[in-house]
């Protein structure tokens, strides 16, 4: 479903309907004309855990992750979607604010804040 001749009619029910649709769960922003302003929400965020220098690409189940910077400053989306990367850890508090972080300093570079 997630195709060209899919999405682009999507995304121009959305257009016609602005006071109803405020933005997509998609991998990359959808922002292509000047009146466009949805939010876009990307799941399937994991970053390496704290002191491995490895990225995680996949989990071997099917899953593939991108990290918070490559979806934010790279894809244009505006929110991240982040599942195990925060469960599994043994500090949920201190990991998802590891990735709250580290989307906001890529949001910010993407908007030109120094």
């Amino acid at each position: 479903m997630l195709t060209k001749s899919y999405t682009e009619p999507c995304v121009q029910i959305a257009r016609e309907h602005k006071e109803f649709v405020i933005g997509f769960i998609a991998q990359q922003s959808l922002n292509v004309e000047p009146d466009d302003n949805f939010i876009i929400m990307t799941p399937g965020v994991s970053m390496p855990q704290v002191g491995t220098s490895r990225e995680m690409k996949g989990d071997g189940l099917g899953q593939q992750y991108s990290t918070p910077r490559h979806v934010v400053f790279e894809m244009g989306c505006d929110m991240i979607i982040v599942g195990r990367g925060i469960v599994g850890s043994s500090d949920r508090r201190k990991e998802a604010e590891r990735y709250r972080w580290d989307a906001w300093n890529a949001y910010e570079e993407r908007i030109g804040v120094d």
